[in-house]
């Protein structure tokens, strides 16, 4: 069965078998979307942060789950398609004392790669009616959301790319310099066609020796070519580590942009063969809710929006 197509009846059931915390979670969501993720309470809240005359909120930024298990955590079954198209208030980010609101959809990758221009343009125009109720001069998006929106011609124009091509450059500048990499070795960039990986194709190149592999392209094949050190960076998806493990070099340094970072046998898999980092994003005051893999107290690539000279990068080692 589809948990997250049932009958209403089945979807209640199913809450009901829930764990004490897992039903406290589903219950404030639904809490919170009522008494907060309306015109009345975003407007007020939107009317205080522009007569503060700092804009304490100054970006919205959209998500969605990684797995099936966050949306079954913190949404019952039934209320799903409430939140298909419309984001439901998740938590904040705080970065040099200024907020950026986190929403999220409840679908996943796949489904979203499914939308119809109609339900695009859904989603651009829910994120943008919370945007202006807020009063914040920013609105960011994670994932395949802006690339779809601009193939769509929903947008016309990705913000967010400049500050996550920003932030995965210098990471990469500072692993050349932990593991002692010559200038001249080549950063090998899987998913250079993607809406990221264009972008960080250009701006590596000016300075290093780039070669963009994407999904056409034989990965695993074009990797075991690879002679001498070398920095691998995905900017692909999960997917794309099957193709990077059969091909992986000796002398090979791996840099991951992806979110969720490769967990279980492919992380250590990984790990047998190479030194292997994950750009988390950029470190925060606070963050809300706590986000694991990486991810506490730092506000992802994408999300990250305003002036970047106030901006400090994180990864980790995996």
């Amino acid at each position: 069965m589809d948990y997250f197509a049932p009958t209403r009846l089945s979807g209640i059931i199913a809450g009901c078998m829930d764990s004490p915390h897992t039903m406290f979670l589903k219950c404030f969501a639904i809490l919170t979307h009522v008494t907060l993720n309306n015109a009345v309470a975003l407007g007020f809240v939107g009317l205080l942060n522009r007569l503060s005359g700092r804009r304490l909120i100054t970006s919205v930024f959209l998500v969605y789950p990684a797995r099936e298990i966050h949306i079954r955590n913190h949404t019952f079954g039934w209320m799903q398609s409430v939140f298909r198209v419309k984001p439901a208030l998740l938590g904040f980010f705080l970065l040099n004392r200024r907020l950026t609101v986190v929403l999220s959809l409840t679908v996943l990758e796949a489904d979203i790669f499914k939308f119809s221009r109609e339900e695009l343009q859904a989603v651009s125009a829910n994120l943008g009616r919370v945007q202006h109720l807020l009063g914040a001069p920013y609105q960011s998006m994670a994932g395949i959301l802006p690339s779809l929106m601009l193939r769509a011609g929903v947008i016309t124009s990705s913000p967010q790319r400049d500050g996550t091509v920003g932030i995965v450059c210098a990471v990469v500048k500072e692993i050349f310099a932990l593991e002692n990499l010559a200038e001249s070795s080549p950063v090998v960039v899987v998913g250079a066609q993607g809406h990221i990986g264009a972008g960080l194709c250009d701006v590596l190149a000016r300075t290093r020796s780039v070669i963009g592999l994407d999904k056409d392209d034989d990965v695993a094949s074009r990797l075991a070519a690879m002679e001498g050190p070398h920095l691998v960076l995905n900017v692909a998806s999960y997917a794309a580590w099957t193709g990077i493990l059969n091909g992986l070099q000796p002398g090979a340094v791996v840099l991951n942009e992806v979110y969720p970072p490769p967990t279980g046998s492919v992380r250590e898999a990984l790990k047998e063969r190479a030194t292997v980092y994950h750009v988390s994003g950029v470190k925060t005051t606070l963050s809300v809710p706590r986000l694991a893999q990486g991810y506490s107290k730092v506000m992802p690539c994408c999300a990250a929006t305003g002036d970047p000279r106030g901006w400090q990068p994180k990864f980790i080692r995996l």
